[in-house]
């Protein structure tokens, strides 16, 4: 029985790949551990999952104020000693990393002691600072998309690690009998202008759909409460199940949102982060994903102008032909068995670019 850490955090998009290996490692017999920031949504979501979780200090970088790169350092370099006592008692037989300011701490300190392998994880289609910053100690990198790591020696394409659960599909399943339920979130942290667009709508969108709304911490309004057709939460833990419940929804463009939706075949439209507040990576994400035909986005600014029920009707009157590009495009083998193995041992990055068979 081996140990492995996991690190990554900041937003459920840079922690659930991370859980979800170590989910599946745990049930292989191997021990589990997770390190991240403190009070954060990762930890909440080991909490719900049962993954031991040491919280370390780390340090986010502000892009709109340079004066925060020193706060940042030594943050980060004191999470790091923190990380590497964790490991000193832990002795782990691997680290995977998938993103987010949590992940440098571990990363360093992992690097530090010699802990091999040292797996990053990549999400999006281009490299974020975190994990650019975690790519040259680690000894191998994992993408998402092939685009990713055809640039990069260190690059071996894996696909999405998402709940194996979403990858059990009910072909046979009667067809849903009534509205159509249209799933509305806006990551693990909501979105307020999703959140706001969506309840200005709501009465000409109860016409056609039972909405279902995840709108993050603290964004409930109390006034909707017993709305017919309505119904809202602040998180969803048992997520997936919720995905294969839903006909359509909409979302912002983080890569794990989109790849789950193309793998439970569910029409969207995706609203990515601006660029004043992003590096654009959720852009990036929904024009990839656009030409392939599985996604309709509209940039914020279009989305809050925009008749939001004629959009969701004409994208609900494409599902066939969407559905058929998500098809195409989905991945038979399931990023976790890729990974697991990798951190195992099992696979080698000689062949970048080649699956590991299911």
């Amino acid at each position: 029985m081996a140990t492995y850490i996991f690190a990554g955090g900041g937003s459920a998009g840079h922690a659930l790949p991370g859980i979800r290996i170590a989910e599946t490692m745990r049930g292989q017999g191997h021990k589990a551990v997770f390190v991240g920031s403190h009070a954060s949504i990762e930890e909440r979501l080991c909490a719900h999952y049962g993954i031991p979780f040491h919280a370390v200090t780390t340090g986010r970088l502000n892009r709109a104020r340079r004066l925060s790169v020193f706060g940042a350092a030594v943050r980060t370099l004191q999470g790091t000693f923190q990380a590497r006592a964790v490991m000193r008692r832990i002795r782990p037989d691997g680290v995977f990393s998938s993103g987010g300011f949590a992940s440098v701490p571990v990363v360093l300190a992992a690097r530090s002691l010699g802990v091999r392998p040292i797996v990053t994880h990549a999400c999006d289609l281009g490299l974020g600072l975190a994990n650019r910053m975690c790519l040259p100690l680690s000894t191998q990198l994992t993408c998402t998309f092939a685009d990713t790591c055809k640039a990069l020696p260190k690059g071996c394409f894996v696909g999405p690690i998402v709940d194996p659960a979403i990858l059990a599909r009910d072909d046979d399943a009667a067809p849903r009998q009534g509205k159509a339920r249209l799933l509305v979130y806006g990551g693990s942290l909501g979105a307020a202008a999703i959140n706001d667009k969506l309840r200005r709508s709501l009465p000409e969108l109860l016409a056609d759909f039972d909405v279902f709304h995840v709108c993050g911490q603290g964004g409930l309004d109390p006034g909707l409460d017993g709305l017919g057709g309505y119904e809202q939460h602040e998180y969803v833990m048992a997520f997936s199940d919720v995905l294969k419940a839903s006909d359509i929804a909409i979302c912002r463009g983080g890569s794990g949102s989109l790849w789950e939706l193309v793998l439970t075949g569910t029409p969207h439209l995706a609203v990515p982060l601006p660029l004043s507040v992003s590096r654009g990576d959720q852009i990036e994400n929904c024009r990839h994903f656009e030409t392939l035909g599985t996604t309709r986005w509209m940039d914020q600014d279009t989305f809050l102008a925009a008749p939001l029920a004629p959009a969701l009707r004409e994208l609900w009157d494409e599902r066939d032909t969407v559905r058929a590009a998500m098809r195409a495009v989905s991945p038979e083998c399931p990023a976790v068995q890729t990974v697991s193995g990798i951190l195992q041992g099992q696979v080698h990055a000689d062949r970048p670019l080649r699956r590991y068979p299911c």
